[in-house]
Formats: structure tokens, sequence, C-alpha cells
């Protein structure tokens, strides 16, 4: 629902649900002191309980701001209402596994159909769809990037690489609905998927997916299949050098071009490249000069004027200090280990959808995206329900 919030008449439903989230939340703390295993299900989740504890001592570190306090609050809605919350409701109320995954895929190819359909808009009849959601409040953050062949879009996120990060998070697990229900749909879906995220023209969404598939091959391939994979590639890659010895010039130049950008990505040698990178030395530096507790939250929005450190990751380091990351590191190393333990084949689905999420968190600030938490909470709830039955 969040996607769709283009204008703010459409985010009235978001801040009801919000206001509703907010009032619950006194309710939430007192369980959690009190009866923490009736409302805590999975033990890694005090991890992001204690770290939620450095994130407010660093919100009384930081001055006293606007963004400091959403980002603290963010923090609070990310653990406590998209994780603790949204598994609570589903485990209490029983609802079932595949009627969470059915939601995801209806969730992800109403995505896809909206980046297809505003892509063949902007670059086949110049009709900018956005402009039509501008007028309750005057806010345009959506933006158009130049790609080698067209424009690429951004969906219902504000930028191409935010909207890929969410499909690539949600594709897996409405993929293995398909898998199950409807296999004759398996195509039609992929092939949507595919589609949007070549209009979305994001290198980090389309290398985040294939490094995200290289590590579930190597989780789950053995010996045999590795070497079968690679023999595979390497076909591959001898077919398309011959085909694109015979291609004509202009196409052979449109090749390069393209494999010229994805390497300048690659090597951190493009624009967008170097100006992350130096972010990255920005948070390096403020971590030296507050190891233990960070700068406090959000200084990287503030001392770099919203620009900040372009990565999760090197942000809850530089802000919140040392001790925050290893807690976030440590409870995705442990969801990872919960993934390696469910059934096939949600294992390979659940693998590949959260390395891509995780592993993008490493060139996005944006930590608070619904997708990637609501799917971590999701591979919890399947976790403990299969360890659940297996207790019986």
């Amino acid at each position: 629902m969040t996607w769709l919030a283009f204008s703010g008449w459409l985010r009235f439903p978001i801040i009801f649900l919000l206001l509703s989230f907010v009032i619950t939340i006194p309710f939430l703390v007192y369980s959690i002191l009190y009866n923490p295993k009736s409302i805590i299900k999975n033990d890694e989740d005090w991890l992001l309980i204690l770290m939620l504890l450095f994130v407010i001592v660093s919100f009384f570190r930081s001055p006293m701001n606007s963004q400091n306090f959403n980002h603290t609050l963010s923090f609070v809605f990310v653990f406590v209402i998209y994780l603790i919350y949204f598994k609570y409701a589903v485990i209490r109320y029983k609802i079932p596994n595949m009627y969470i995954f059915k939601m995801i895929f209806y969730a992800s190819t109403l995505a896809n159909v909206i980046i297809i359909v505003e892509w063949v808009l902007l670059n086949k009849f110049n009709i900018i769809i956005r402009n039509f959601f501008i007028i309750a409040d005057n806010t345009y953050t959506m933006i158009y990037y130049p790609f080698l062949f067209f424009k690429s879009v951004g969906g219902t996120c504000e930028e191409p690489s935010t909207m890929a990060l969410n499909m690539n998070i949600l594709f897996p697990f409405g993929l293995y609905y398909v898998y199950n229900e409807h296999k004759k749909w398996v195509f039609l879906y992929a092939f949507l998927y595919i589609t949007a995220l070549f209009f979305t023209a994001s290198a980090g969404g389309i290398g985040f997916l294939l490094i995200a598939c290289a590590v579930t091959i190597l989780f789950e391939a053995n010996t045999k299949s590795i070497i079968r994979l690679l023999g595979i590639a390497i076909i591959f890659a001898i077919i398309f050098y011959i085909v694109y010895l015979y291609l004509p010039i202009d196409a052979q130049k449109s090749f390069e071009a393209f494999y010229e950008l994805i390497s300048s990505k690659i090597t951190l040698n493009a624009d967008s490249a170097d100006m992350r990178t130096a972010a990255w030395s920005h948070a390096i530096y403020d971590w030296l000069d507050s190891p233990l507790l960070g700068k406090g939250i959000a200084y990287g929005k503030v001392a770099y004027f919203g620009f900040s450190y372009q990565s999760v990751y090197f942000q809850v380091l530089a802000e919140t200090g040392i001790i925050s990351l290893l807690l976030l590191l440590g409870f995705f190393v442990i969801i990872t280990l919960r993934i390696l333990k469910l059934k096939q084949p949600i294992r390979r689905f659940a693998l590949i959808g959260f390395f891509a999420g995780v592993f993008h968190l490493l060139i996005t600030d944006t930590y608070y995206h619904v997708c990637l938490w609501i799917v971590i909470a999701l591979i919890q709830i399947v976790y403990y329900r299969e360890k659940t039955e297996q207790s019986i």
C-alpha cells in the first residue's frame, strides 16, 4: 500500500494505519517486558531489541531535529511493527503461509505492471503519469534517468534502484506461490518481472540479483552441479561472442557502451560510484571519531546535506557505533542459518530474496524497506512453524 502513496491525499490510509500502530506500541513494550515469549517468537529478535537501545542512546547524543526523531521512530517501526508485531499477528490469528505468499505475488505483479505501463507511456508517447499525482502536495521526488536507449523508470518508488530492490526481494516469494499453486503462470510471472527489472535499468538491482543467485547456488548445489553450471555459462559466453562478431557495427557499439556502463559501476569509476565511495569514506572518518556509540542518529543526513553515507551498514556504523552494526550483522547471519534449515523448495527461494535485499543495502541508506523486513518476518514464521511441527 505504501508503494501507491503518490501524493498527500492518498497517504491518509497510511497515516491512519501508522497512528494505530503507535497506539499499540506501549502495549507491545509492556508485553515484551513482562511476558516476552507471548510476543517475541524468535530468539534472534533480541539482537534487534538490543540494537534499538543503542539507537535510542544515539538519539539523545545527537542534536534534536526532525531528522533525528524521524530516523529513531523508523527504527522502532522496523523492529517492533514490521518484524515483531507482524509475526505476532500472523501466528496469533493463524494466517496461512501460502496466503501471505499469494499477497506477495499480487503485490509484485501489480508493481511489475505499473513499471511496464509507465515505461511505455514515457518512452513511446512521452506521457509522464506522475504529473497526475502531484496536485495535492506538490511533491515530485520520483526521478527518470537517461539510459543508453531509453529513460529508465522507478515504478512507484523515488528512483529505479529502490524499485529494483523491492522487486528483487518480493519476486522469489511470489514465484514460490506460483510454482506451487499455478505452474502455468510461472513463465508469464517471470517474464513480467524480468521486463520490469530491465525497464528500471538499475545496475545495482540487476547486479545484486545475480550475486544473490550465485551465492544461493553455492549454498544449494553440489560440486557436479556447480561444474555443470560453469560449463553452461562458458557455452553461452562463446555463443554470445560469435553472435557479437557478426553483428552490425552500430549494434556492436551499443553493446560496448552497455558493457562500459556496467563496468564503470562495478569498478566504482562511474560518477555515482565516486560519490558513493566518498560517502563511505566520510562514514569511516566519522566512526573513528566516535567508534563505540557513533556520532548520533541521522548525523549523516544533517552533516552532508541529505546525502548521508549511501549505505545502511556504513550509516549504522557511523551513527550508532560498532556494537550496533555487529548486532545487525549477527541478526542477518542467524536469519541465513534459519533459511538453511527450511525445507525445500522454499529454502532456495528464500535465499535469493533475502540475499538480494541484504546485499543491496550496501549501496542504499534506506534501512526501513517494508518489503525486506516483512519478508524476513515471513522467513522467521516459516522456520518457527516448521520447528513447532517437528516438536509435536
